[in-house]
């Protein structure tokens, strides 16, 4: 049964028992990551190096330094989370804003208008969506080369490559 907004004259469909169930997929995925960057930036302790793929293939993957940066953000310090992966504080703001999405649609039992829906919004932007994931695999070879390749000391004297040097090299 179609539920009519009184802002509004536009009308909104329940969500079917797919749709809640995607939701409390959503929820349960998005929450996983967030508990626990909570749960080691307070409760648990980290281990240091302990990457298995690192162990495995002898150098980091692209997702080296995430946990560390969503436990900076969880512990409030944004600028170290940057420092130990640029794209973490996006994708946690992405994992935490799919949270809310789904409890409010689950609490609503209807989907939010298409402006407020963050999945539409980014399914309505593909190019947008691959431009980030060439930067993130820019971002990955530029890592790779700061942590194993010997560069020209005009370019070691940089803030910038300094600042991106001191966290890879704590992976």
């Amino acid at each position: 049964m179609p539920v009519t907004s009184p802002a509004n004259s536009q009308v909104r469909s329940r969500l079917s028992a797919q749709g809640i169930g995607w939701r409390w997929t959503v929820m349960a995925l998005a929450a996983v990551p967030l508990v626990g960057a909570f749960a080691y930036g307070y409760l648990l302790p980290m281990a240091e190096g302990d990457c298995r793929f690192q162990h495995t293939y002898g150098f980091f993957g692209p997702g080296c330094g995430l946990t560390r940066s969503f436990v900076a953000i969880a512990q409030g310090d944004w600028l170290q989370a940057i420092q130990w992966h640029a794209f973490g504080p996006l994708l946690f703001l992405l994992f935490a804003g799919s949270l809310a999405q789904a409890g409010v649609e689950l609490a609503c039992r209807a989907p939010l208008q298409h402006r407020w829906n963050l999945w539409r919004v980014l399914r309505r932007y593909p190019l947008g969506l691959a431009l980030l994931a060439i930067a993130m695999l820019f971002y990955y070879g530029l890592r790779l080369w700061v942590g194993y390749a010997t560069v020209p000391a005009w370019i070691e004297a940089l803030g910038s490559w300094r600042f991106i040097q001191a966290g890879v090299l704590q992976l």
